[in-house]
């Protein structure tokens, strides 16, 4: 494997707007199999965090696009970046989990805000109305 030689693991491709091997990983047809590729990408220091070019997305929020459950799980135990970040569109990981109509993963994204929330001024707020609200500053 082009990992165990050393290769980048972040290294972006030219064409499709500089995606990255992790969010390559959620256009897997096999879900285990893309969440096993991301697990070894992760181990080898890949970021979860990078942004494509244009639309600004992160993995996470492929794999929130794709109501990638398993992936967005390893994704999230990854927490290399900020939860909150937005693409060029304004829209959040748990946005895109919500307009795939995925609730499972919302909550996933959700419970993750408010653990890292805990001890900010604004960890009173339930998640379903973390969905709705700005980042807390």
């Amino acid at each position: 494997m082009l990992v165990e030689l050393g290769a980048d693991v972040n290294v972006r491709e030219r064409a499709a707007d500089g995606r990255t091997a992790l969010m390559c990983c959620a256009l897997v047809a096999d879900e285990r199999w893309g969440v096993g590729l991301a697990r070894t990408l992760l181990e080898r220091g890949a970021r979860v965090g990078l942004r494509t070019h244009q639309l600004r997305l992160n993995a996470l929020h492929v794999a929130c696009m794709l109501g990638r459950v398993e992936l967005v799980r390893a994704f999230l135990a990854a927490l290399d970046y900020d939860l909150a970040d937005v693409d060029a569109l304004g829209n959040t990981a748990l946005h895109y989990a919500a307009a795939a109509g995925r609730a499972d993963i919302a909550r996933l994204v959700a419970d993750a805000h408010f653990r890292f929330l805990t001890g900010r001024a604004c960890h009173r707020r339930s998640w379903e109305t973390l969905s709705l609200s700005p980042p807390c500053n």
